[in-house]
């Protein structure tokens, strides 16, 4: 059907399915409060039986009153001596005056929707939710004390924090690695935190058609968490047995290498962090510090000088298992 200019006085309201489209400040609520006078008038429906949703509590209550304030201004356009200058009441007085002269069973109708306007329903869309799912129970299958819940954020961040602190933070999950929470910091040092899921989760219910491809079932990260940890024990072993020779690959007398490994207060840094990770008291970005002691790093950082030295850069299995480490944390 081609669609047409309304006009809230004379065009054609017939029962049945009805689109109106209207763009911000045209007078919606206006037009809402007319339609429900031709409802309850052309049509002979009941204010019972004219069901009003939207969207906030305040345009409920706002719809309410402009509804309300209108029934009154029609119930007192429709006097017998009444010149209304409202087009749509003279509309409707000229159409209704044709089966009922003096508008007696109109001013009826609108006096009995005035005196019990209470009941006529005019809800938020889950006000009216609520109430269907509990006045139709057992159609709908749900309990008699079911809540309907509007901002579900805080459930969400509930539902996030609990799968991480089950997967990552807690004791039956650490097991495996000498430190709390080492698994959490090897996720956070990856990206990976209770705010990126959050946001991720936020992204799938907004497009609830849009399909996640996971890069590993349950079982396997289990088995990379349990990987994972094993690797770090073995690590934490290594630095705490060689620490000072591994120490002193590196600073101002580490001829191998390019300035950034040179620098002793930057070293210093490195290795309170890597301190922290295996003495249980690391932050999250205190893990980032594997990926600066992985073989191919040290490689990356060798003079031009000494590369062809057979023994540059330092060789050592603790930089191999770093190297694992930030290989399996990805």
């Amino acid at each position: 059907m081609k669609p047409s200019l309304f006009d809230l006085p004379t065009t054609p309201l017939p029962l049945g399915p009805t689109l109106i489209e209207a763009s911000a400040g045209t007078g919606k609520t206006f037009t809402l409060a007319g339609l429900f006078l031709r409802l309850l008038l052309e049509h002979g429906l009941s204010h019972r039986q004219l069901l009003i949703v939207t969207y906030t509590e305040a345009a409920t209550e706002e719809l309410r009153g402009r509804i309300r304030a209108r029934l009154a201004e029609a119930e007192a356009a429709f006097a017998p001596d009444a010149e209304p200058s409202d087009t749509l009441f003279a509309a409707l007085r000229l159409l209704l005056a044709v089966e009922d002269p003096d508008l007696r069973h109109a001013r009826a109708k609108l006096g009995q929707a005035l005196g019990s306007f209470d009941e006529t329903p005019i809800y938020t869309i889950h006000g009216f939710c609520q109430r269907v799912l509990r006045d139709r129970a057992f159609e709908s299958a749900s309990l008699f004390d079911v809540e309907l819940v509007t901002d579900t954020r805080p459930m969400l961040d509930e539902l996030v924090g609990d799968w991480w602190r089950q997967t990552f933070a807690s004791e039956a999950t650490d097991r495996a690695v000498s430190g709390p929470l080492v698994r959490a910091g090897f996720a956070l040092a990856s990206g990976l935190s209770p705010g990126s899921l959050r946001a991720l989760l936020g992204e799938t219910l907004r497009h609830p058609g849009i399909r996640l491809v996971a890069p590993a079932t349950a079982d396997e990260l289990d088995g990379l968490l349990t990987e994972l940890g094993g690797k770090f024990t073995e690590a934490a072993r290594i630095f705490s047995a060689e620490r000072e020779r591994l120490r002193a690959c590196f600073g101002a007398e580490a001829g191998w290498a390019t300035k950034d490994y040179r620098k002793d207060a930057a070293m210093d840094a490195a290795f309170a962090s890597l301190d922290a990770c295996f003495g249980g008291t690391a932050g999250a970005a205190d893990f980032e510090v594997f990926a600066g002691f992985t073989d191919s790093q040290l490689a990356d950082h060798t003079s031009k000088v000494r590369k062809k030295d057979p023994h540059r850069p330092p060789s050592h299995p603790f930089f191999g298992l770093c190297g694992e480490l930030v290989e399996t944390q990805r």
